[in-house]
């Protein structure tokens, strides 16, 4: 059995239906992410965590690293800071969802 992330991301390169996503770049500054979005511990993938809030703190329009919160089962991190359980931004990778593509019916 593939890997959500396998799946999710060759959804999207080959366009078929179910849940797309692409690799999207996280960094100090302007991370490219919102709600849905998941991040995992790099390069391992063992701790998957959704991207729940994005408060612009600091009032810059961009998504900075400790600007995003997260949720996750494990140890209870709800709407917890990203940056408090990985300081560094390069411990982790990004995967944006992209879509949900519905699955279109053969006509009899």
């Amino acid at each position: 059995m593939p890997y959500f992330r396998d799946m999710v991301l060759d959804n999207y390169a080959s366009d078929k239906s179910g849940v797309q996503a692409q690799y999207g770049t996280i960094s100090s500054g302007d991370c490219n992410c919102d709600y849905g979005d998941y991040v995992a511990k790099s390069p391992e993938w063992s701790h998957v965590l959704i991207v729940v809030s994005l408060p612009d703190a600091d009032a810059d329009l961009k998504h900075d690293y400790n600007e995003i919160y997260v949720s996750a089962h494990t140890t209870n991190h709800n709407q917890y800071q990203l940056a408090m359980i990985y300081p560094s931004y390069t411990a982790v990778t990004l995967v944006r969802i992209v879509r949900y593509k519905t699955r279109t019916r053969a006509r009899a």
